[in-house]
This record gives structure tokens, C-alpha cells and sequence, in this order.
């Protein structure tokens, strides 16, 4: 079992993508921080388990992008 981090830029929020190899698949969590503000609470998908680590960081940064561009009221602190 192995974690791996996947971190970029996007509109001003540094974005860091992890992958958990589980014995079941890997597991996806999201941290997003904006440059001028606190973390927003780390999100994680319960639902769906990933072949690899590709895919875990496809579904990560489409899921950052989307939170981002909405600005989902429920991740901001």
C-alpha cells in the first residue's frame, strides 16, 4: 500500500491531489488553498474506488476545477 501527491496551481488555489492504494482500489482526497486564505476542508470521495493513480488524479483535478469555478459555498471556511 502507497500514497501518492499530485499538487498544482489553478486560479490562485494550490491544489493537492492524494491517492491511497488501499487492498480494495485507491481512494481520492482533495485539499484545496487559496493564496490568500486558510485551507478549505479537505474533501474525499467515499463512493468510488480508482484503478491507478491516473485516474485518481484525472477525478481529483476535475473535481478541484468544478469546487473552484462554483466556489462551493460548502467547502469555503
Amino acid at each position: 500500500m502507497q500514497s501518492l501527491i499530485h499538487t498544482c496551481h489553478y486560479r490562485d488555489h494550490e491544489i493537492s491531489v492524494v491517492g491511497f492504494e488501499m487492498l480494495d482500489g485507491w481512494h481520492l482526497a482533495v485539499q484545496i488553498k487559496p493564496e490568500w486564505k486558510p485551507a478549505w476542508q479537505a474533501w474525499r470521495d467515499k463512493e468510488r474506488r480508482y484503478e491507478d493513480f491516473d485516474e485518481v488524479k484525472a477525478a481529483g483535478m476535475a473535481w478541484a476545477m468544478k469546487a473552484i469555478d462554483q466556489h462551493l459555498p460548502a467547502l469555503q471556511a
